[in-house]
């Protein structure tokens, strides 16, 4: 049992497991997805009315396969959950259980969100008039955070919080627009790091709040407060061509990431933002041959822009090497503005014509260790460190590439 969740969205998470490795869409024939699932006719009724009352639906069905998989890894037991919650934190706070998108990243081990950042940030909310609920009215948008069912009423004339919600916002219109922070029931003051998160997250979700300008000041707003505990908010994916935010400890980052975000920042495509997102949920997850397979992909996509975008002829048979040795050759990798003579120029030069090498060997372990093609039952794989250490080879020498081909002009 997955920990946090329902019967219903346990067997929510067998469809999508089951679209994951049948390859199938969440619109496929029932009977398909029964045959995949091994759920009843009635059970999987159930669990699309629960995918659909999610937004799942449009989520799942504009993922690859592969992306799905990176999806469906966060809600197994083996790898990181969506939301691991502690007794004690589920007796605080009801979560409504795992959504498409992964909200939360990095190790959980303690709460580290303090009541200054967090009355800080409600301070702010208030201070700029932010309506955090969007387009959304409010029960619509707490309900895909919590599960307002399972939240009770303070007024004996209503069942669940809802009630509450609609008597003191909409009906008395007696209650602030920050009451939320200050109502116990979803302890956003004193509650799990996680809670906060998602609540924070889910305010900048483009369902939520479609204004590109607003959900950029207000993540500036996050971000600042969160960082001196160590959290940061970033995009995690791309949905309809929007950005999809995720919370991530910082300590949990590491140079690849690092190289790899300012290397989706230059480029600024949600494919290559989708490539990097699937690097480091790989890397998170512990699919090392998948992260290794992915940097691969990214450099490739890198040395293609970069031919695409100068206008150079590409053959479709070109490997990944030739790929690399066609953009190092069209590019003017050394600095014209240096003395082309002493030792200092010539192992720069050295170090340059590495990078095609580099390149080399990323294809190289891709087929040996990533994924992509077939291997061995009994295939060993490389550790962590190698995982990174190849994703940050791969994200620099795109840097480096991709920042000389737009400086060159």
């Amino acid at each position: 049992m997955i920990l946090g969740t329902t019967p219903l969205e346990e067997n929510a998470f067998r469809v999508l497991k089951a679209l994951d490795e049948w390859g199938t869409e969440l619109d496929a024939p029932a009977q398909e997805l029964q045959m995949a699932s091994g759920l009843s006719a009635e059970s999987l009724n159930e669990v699309i009315a629960l995918l659909e009352e999610m937004q799942c639906v449009q989520v799942f069905r504009e993922l690859s396969v592969s992306e799905l998989r990176f999806v469906t890894a966060r809600l197994t037991p083996h790898g990181r959950l969506v939301f691991q919650q502690t007794e004690a934190e589920r007796s605080s706070t009801t979560l409504a259980g795992p959504v498409a998108v992964p909200i939360v990243t990095g190790t959980l081990d303690g709460d580290t969100i303090s009541e200054v950042t967090r009355r800080n940030i409600q301070d702010s909310l208030s201070l700029d008039g932010v309506r955090w609920w969007g387009r959304l009215d409010e029960a619509e948008f707490l309900a895909r955070v919590f599960d307002l069912n399972s939240l009770s009423s303070f007024d004996p004339r209503f069942k669940d919080v809802s009630g509450d919600i609609w008597q003191h916002r909409v009906n008395n219109a007696d209650w602030g627009n920050d009451w939320v922070f200050t109502d116990s029931r979803f302890n956003l003051l004193r509650g799990p790091d996680e809670t906060l998160l998602r609540f924070l997250c889910e305010t900048l979700h483009p369902v939520v709040r479609p204004d590109a300008a607003e959900v950029a000041s207000l993540l500036t707003l996050y971000n600042r407060n969160l960082e001196p505990d160590g959290w940061n908010i970033a995009e995690g994916m791309r949905l309809s061509g929007r950005p999809v935010y995720v919370a991530r400890r910082k300590s949990a980052l590491g140079i690849e990431r690092e190289l790899s975000e300012q290397l989706a920042a230059q480029v600024d495509t949600s494919y290559v933002s989708n490539q990097v997102t699937r690097l480091h949920t790989a890397i998170e997850s512990g699919d090392y041959d998948l992260a290794i397979g992915t940097a691969k992909e990214l450099i490739e996509t890198i040395c293609k822009t970069i031919l695409k975008e100068r206008r150079v002829p590409m053959d479709p048979m070109w490997d990944l090497p030739r790929l690399g040795k066609e953009a190092a050759r069209i590019l003017p990798l050394a600095p014209s503005t240096v003395d082309t003579q002493g030792e200092g120029i010539e192992a720069l030069r050295i170090l340059i014509n590495s990078l095609t090498t580099s390149i080399e060997k990323i294809g190289q372990l891709r087929s040996l260790y990533g994924t992509g093609h077939g291997k061995e039952a009994d295939a060993s794989s490389l550790h962590r460190r190698h995982a990174q250490f190849i994703a940050a080879t791969a994200a620099a020498v795109g840097i480096f590439l991709f920042q000389t081909h737009k400086e060159s002009g």
